[in-house]
């Protein structure tokens, strides 16, 4: 972010930054790619997917990091714990529920 007459610009992402955060980030995205798995659902690894296509690996990381580290941020700022729910797309969340539902109806 950049200041400039009281007006704030938000864009690319710069060099000023802390090299120790930057790696760190970089670091979980590429676990949380390695661990599809797990997080496959999550709405940050398919952006990463969806980006990777059309921009590449390296920057489809970098996006995913920053926008990893402003969920970090806003849970760090307001003292919320992490939820698993809230990082899966609504509509697959909807989706699964509505088949435990089924799945529920099916045994009982």
């Amino acid at each position: 972010m950049q200041n400039s007459n009281n007006r704030e610009h938000y864009g690319h992402i710069t060099t000023q930054r802390s090299n120790e955060l930057h790696t760190a980030m970089v670091q979980v995205v590429l676990g949380m790619v390695r661990q599809k798995r797990w997080t496959g659902r999550y709405r940050l690894i398919v952006r990463y997917d969806r980006m990777k296509k059309a921009k590449g690996s390296g920057r489809s990381i970098i996006a995913v990091a920053r926008a990893l580290s402003e969920i970090l941020w806003h849970m760090l700022t307001q003292n919320e714990p992490f939820d698993e729910a809230k990082m899966i797309d609504p509509k697959i969340r909807r989706k699964a529920v509505e088949m435990q539902a089924a799945a529920f109806d099916v045994v009982a």
